[in-house]
């Protein structure tokens, strides 16, 4: 029998030099200081407009590091935003071997480096308040137009770009494709998904475009939540046509083995807009290498799905994810 090692507590100060301070590298003109034994806080300085968000990453077995960089610095893409610094934490189990903790970091830091973030401070713990590793990161960016997700108004097209599904493939794929009898291709196709989870470049095109007034990432509740989201936020209606949303056959497949509703499966890695120059978006969308499509319009009010002939009202609701991932 293999003795289990328990633990609570922070790690030690040994431990913080050699998994923590020792692999984050300072670059951004922003930052004054950042993380360091002793120091409770980081110190920030610019002349622009900041942008701040933070989320959790709770659902995801691997890859963790880099969804938790990634779906922080794709709400400040979102809100028109360049990342440049972000807040890490990360509490393991009691059971969780040191080694989980280094392997978050070291993945959180090579993405954030990828991205142009500084990681400038957080938390490291073992906890019994936790079952499997969890991370938070809030994340700091700036902008030269804010554009909100209440921005939307009646007439805009509704748009998205890429496919939607990206995150919830990769994390299904990983968590139960031999289950389902996914062939060594399908996973690797899967896998490869992971460089398409940033949305800066699309975010950083979008927010330079006078016509594109509402962009929201598409995260947890998939396409029909986050456009019940938007219909809320900018108290107008949306329509969404569900024969439009783009989707990958590897998505299609797995959400079909499992009988997964699709529209409401986690989506980072696409954005939702909407703009009142639809072609001039995707023109300058391909520009950049990224694909976009039309996918419904911004009317009065109401949040629906169009099915053919039948219209279904959308909510926000529970991510499709957290019905059919690994438990």
């Amino acid at each position: 029998m293999r003795c289990v090692r328990m633990r609570v507590g922070k790690l030690t100060n040994a431990e913080l030099d050699e998994i923590v301070f020792g692999q984050i590298k300072l670059k951004n003109p922003e930052v004054l200081f950042g993380a360091g034994l002793a120091e409770d806080c980081a110190a920030v300085k610019t002349d622009q407009t900041v942008l701040v968000t933070t989320d959790p990453i709770t659902a995801a077995t691997f890859d963790v590091g880099r969804l938790s960089v990634d779906v922080s610095a794709n709400d400040i893409a979102s809100s028109g935003g360049k990342p440049f610094a972000c807040l890490l934490t990360i509490i393991v189990p009691p059971d969780a071997e040191l080694q989980t903790v280094k392997d978050i970091m070291t993945d959180a830091v090579r993405r954030a480096d990828e991205a142009g973030i500084d990681v400038i401070g957080g938390h490291t713990e073992f906890s019994d308040a936790v079952v499997r590793p969890i991370t938070s990161v809030t994340m700091f960016g700036t902008c030269k137009r804010a554009v909100k997700s209440s921005g939307a108004k009646v007439g805009d097209a509704v748009m998205v770009t890429k496919t939607l599904g990206i995150e919830g493939t990769i994390i299904l794929a990983a968590e139960r494709g031999r289950e389902m009898g996914l062939t060594d291709e399908e996973l690797a196709e899967a896998e490869s998904l992971k460089e398409q989870l940033s949305v800066l470049k699309e975010g950083e095109v979008l927010a330079g475009l006078s016509s594109v007034h509402c962009m929201h990432d598409v995260t947890e509740g998939g396409i029909f939540g986050a456009a019940a989201e938007i219909s809320e936020a900018a108290k107008v209606g949306i329509e969404i046509y569900a024969d439009k949303v783009p989707f990958l056959p590897i998505t299609d497949k797995i959400t079909k083995a499992l009988g997964a509703d699709k529209f409401r499966l986690i989506s980072s890695g696409s954005m939702l807009f909407t703009s009142s120059e639809p072609q001039k978006a995707i023109e300058a969308l391909e520009k950049a290498g990224v694909s976009a499509a039309v996918i419904g319009k911004i009317t009065k009010e109401g949040a629906f799905a169009v099915f053919g002939n039948e219209k279904v009202a959308v909510t926000v609701d529970a991510d499709e994810l957290l019905k059919v991932g690994k438990k």
